[in-house]
């Protein structure tokens, strides 16, 4: 992700203040829909996301099959637009060649989204994406946001500041949670450049389970406050415009201005791909609290 976006959140964080960012985010009309898609069921998937948010798997059956591929939720905050489908990569993913998502579990957990309105969507996890949907593969994981649009490797690799420090974990012996975060603060300022990023392709076989855990663990060894700023996977690029087979699952709003967004998009995926995906009102976590997820009736732009 980008480091205005971070350091917009830590600017917050330690009690700086600034001016608001203008967009306008327009409402879908409310449509009957034509024969398209099967219609969804708003209800079942609330209760999925919940089901993989509660579950604190290890890995998904062996060692090389990392737990994001059962559980959790894979979600990418998003701003909607007449001028681009919010599905679609970023010019700047393009030209890193990675897709930046967050990572919610009950156990892999933060505070807040880093764009003004809330909203974006959520992707299925790869053992669970419908047959005929574009399956899109985990690069990397980062316990905390890491700058990955200025890092090589499709956003996994070395930030330029660190060009040896940020490398792939693997790459730099680190192998542990414990590792991780000794070597993360030893900037002192807990400086995201810094860190290094875990290796999860199924293709480096029996570590790549271990290493999306030691991930899990590492999140959780930051102080809380940092936990406002969220997690980070890298994903490889998708084909633009893939209206009917991009994998969301579902979209979502946190605010009640982001439900605006919510809606537009959910519309625009509907009138651009004959898909109808629900749209979801999640409830983020507290330090005490877990995250909510519901489907709400009177949220949908298509029924």
């Amino acid at each position: 992700m980008k480091p205005v976006l971070l350091f917009s959140v830590m600017a917050i964080l330690f009690g700086c203040t600034q001016s608001p960012v203008e967009t306008s985010h327009s409402s879908a009309p409310k449509v009957d829909s034509p024969p398209a898609e099967t219609n969804y069921d708003g209800p079942a998937v609330a209760r999925a996301l919940t089901a993989r948010y509660q579950n604190t798997a290890r890995d998904c059956g062996s060692t090389s099959h990392p737990a994001f591929l059962c559980s959790g939720v894979v979600m990418r905050v998003t701003s909607n637009s007449h001028n681009y489908h919010a599905w679609n990569p970023s010019p700047s993913s393009v030209i890193s060649g990675g897709v930046s998502f967050s990572y919610l579990r009950i156990d892999s957990t933060f505070l807040g989204v880093h764009n003004n309105f809330g909203n974006g969507f959520v992707f299925y996890p790869l053992m669970e994406t419908p047959s005929a949907k574009h399956s899109v593969e985990v690069l990397c994981a980062f316990p905390i946001n890491a700058l990955t649009d200025e890092r090589a490797e499709q956003g996994c690799g070395a930030y330029p500041t660190y060009p040896t420090e940020s490398q792939r974990c693997s790459a730099i012996g680190i192998t542990t949670a414990e590792q991780w975060f000794n070597h993360f603060a030893t900037v002192g300022a807990f400086n995201p450049a810094h860190q290094c990023g875990f290796d999860v392709r199924v293709q480096t076989g029996s570590l790549a389970a271990d290493s999306f855990y030691q991930n899990l663990r590492a999140r959780n060894m930051l102080p809380p406050v940092l936990f406002q700023i969220t997690t980070e996977l890298r994903l490889a690029l998708w084909p633009q415009d893939i209206h009917s087979t991009v994998p969301i699952e579902a979209f979502f709003y946190t605010s009640r201005a982001g439900l605006a967004g919510a809606q537009y998009d959910q519309f625009d995926l509907y009138r651009a791909g004959g898909v109808r995906v629900p749209i979801i009102k999640l409830t983020l976590p507290t330090l005490t609290q877990p995250a909510r997820f519901e489907f709400i009736a009177s949220d949908q732009s298509v029924d």
